[in-house]
């Protein structure tokens, strides 16, 4: 990571570590932990591309409806980061999404982008995307 500064690195580290563990608490249907881990002013987002019914989710009881409207439509929901990549001030996470559909039981296994970013250990905004170079473009313009 020639090149970036040791504050870059620190705030990439530190949004990685707290979308991995946020993921994880929703994996356990820990909202108060989901909470813990995002910003009072928390901003997420999910995009005309990634839903029939775009959404914005703002603060504390933003992030708990992101995760309860999910939880809402399909069973077993667990999110897992694959991989990260910096684009800008952005964070971006490969997300293996898996769940099985409320009515059908199927299984749904797919991958997905999130696009982060975090101020003292907390998630400030995360901006879902149908693959990472989705959010690559995203994250480059908003950068």
């Amino acid at each position: 990571m020639s090149g970036l500064s040791s504050t870059w690195d620190t705030a990439w580290v530190d949004t990685r570590e707290a979308l991995i563990a946020m993921l994880e608490a929703a994996n356990r249907r820990d909202l108060d932990a989901v909470v813990a881990l995002s910003d009072p002013e928390f901003v997420g987002e999910v995009p005309a591309d990634m839903s029939v019914e775009p959404d914005v989710y703002v603060g504390h009881e933003g992030i708990r409806r992101y995760f309860e409207s999910f939880w809402e439509i399909v069973d077993g929901l667990t999110m897992e980061c694959d991989a990260f990549v910096q684009v800008g001030s952005w964070t971006i996470a490969s997300v293996r999404a898996r769940s099985f559909g409320r009515g059908s039981g199927l299984p749904v296994d797919g991958l997905i982008a999130l696009s982060a970013q975090s101020r003292d250990g907390r998630l400030t905004r995360i901006c879902s995307h149908p693959d990472v170079d989705a959010a690559r473009a995203w994250a480059s313009a908003a950068s």
